[in-house]
């Protein structure tokens, strides 16, 4: 289901003690700004890191509401480290996602009940196209999330991997 939502939940291991996990995601986070006019001299993640968890997400070089909020908790076990990490989008921008979708939703759920009982006068009188504008929007919108959450998601899975040298990964 997560694969039709912004929101991801997995699972990665690690032979790396947790102070050292802790150690490279501070190299690689900054203190959260709310406003950044640029990247340049900062790294590549804004966040808060503390020994036992995380949550950061990527600064990117251009603007993107859709990125992927990384939260992590962080397990020390008997010969491994399991992190553990949920990415969602951001929850301001779910509720406007979610007001957009609720508005053309509705809209397309009421073109198709009215096509539904007026199918008769349809076909006499001929479709009139530009009712599918309200399903361009509601498509528009869906990819635009997606699209925007999924390549960051997939810059921030390779970064982190890489970063903490994860041996695999689960989802």
């Amino acid at each position: 289901m997560s694969r039709f939502l912004p929101y991801e939940k997995y699972t990665l291991t690690t032979h790396l003690q947790a102070f050292e996990l802790y150690n490279r995601l501070s190299k690689q986070v900054e203190p959260f700004r709310i406003f950044r006019w640029s990247r340049i001299g900062s790294r590549p993640y804004e966040g808060r890191v503390n020994p036992v968890s995380f949550s950061i997400r990527r600064i990117p070089g251009y603007g993107n509401s859709f990125l992927p909020q990384i939260k992590g908790e962080i397990y020390p076990e008997s010969n491994i480290t399991r992190i553990e990490m949920t990415m969602r989008i951001h929850p301001a921008v779910l509720v406007f996602m979610a007001v957009w979708f609720g508005g053309v939703g509705s809209t397309c759920v009421g073109i198709l009940v009215t096509g539904i009982l007026h199918f008769r006068d349809i076909l006499h009188h001929g479709f009139n196209p530009i009712i599918l504008v309200a399903f361009a929007m509601f498509g528009f919108g869906y990819g635009l999330v997606m699209l925007g959450f999924g390549i960051e998601k997939r810059k921030s899975k390779r970064f982190l991997a890489a970063l903490f040298e994860a041996d695999g990964q689960q989802t």
